[in-house]
C-alpha cells in the first residue's frame, strides 16, 4: 500500500485530536509557518482558525472574499512576511492522543473547504467536499477507534 503520510502542500495542516467524545473534540493543529500549535477547542474553532490561516497565507484563495481596491495585490503582501518555520517531517512527528489527521485544503468554494484528509493512524486518505463532510469523516474515524477500544476492554 502506498504511504500517504506526507504534508505535500503549503496549505496543509496536521490536526492532532487529544480529547474526543461524541459531542466534543479538542486538540492541536500544526502548519509550516508557526513553531507553536494552534489550540483547538471544537470543530467550530478548528474551522475558524483554519480560515484565518488560509487568509494569512492567501492559499487557497476563498472564492468569496472582501476586496480592497486600493491595494493592488493583497495576496502578495500577506505572503511576503511569512517564512517556513518548520519542515514537513517535524510537523508529521506530532500525534494526538485520540487520532491524527493531515488536512490538505485544495479549494475554498461556496463558503466551505474542499480537499483531502489522511487518517495517519490507519494511513487512509479520503476526499471531502465540505467542512461538514470533513467533520463527519474525522468523527467516523474517531468513533471507530472508540468502538474498537470498548470492544477490547470487554
Amino acid at each position: 500500500m502506498e504511504n500517504q503520510i506526507y504534508l505535500g502542500c503549503q496549505n496543509g495542516m496536521v490536526f492532532c485530536v487529544d480529547s474526543y467524545d461524541t459531542i466534543s473534540v479538542q486538540g492541536r493543529a500544526y502548519h509550516l509557518y508557526d513553531e507553536d500549535p494552534i489550540i483547538i477547542n471544537s470543530y467550530k474553532d478548528f474551522f475558524l482558525k483554519g480560515e484565518q490561516f488560509f487568509d494569512e497565507i492567501a492559499c487557497p484563495r476563498a472564492s468569496f472574499s472582501n476586496h480592497d481596491f486600493d491595494d493592488k495585490n493583497i495576496s502578495t503582501s500577506m505572503r511576503e512576511g511569512l517564512k517556513k518555520m518548520k519542515k514537513d517531517e517535524e510537523i508529521l512527528e506530532e500525534h494526538g492522543e485520540q487520532g491524527t489527521f493531515i488536512v490538505r485544503v485544495q479549494h475554498r468554494q461556496h463558503s466551505s473547504w474542499q480537499g483531502r484528509v489522511t487518517w495517519v493512524d490507519e494511513n487512509k486518505t479520503v476526499y471531502f467536499r465540505s467542512e461538514l463532510e470533513l467533520m463527519k469523516l474525522i468523527d467516523g474515524a474517531l468513533n471507530e477507534k472508540v468502538f474498537e477500544e470498548k470492544e477490547d476492554t470487554e
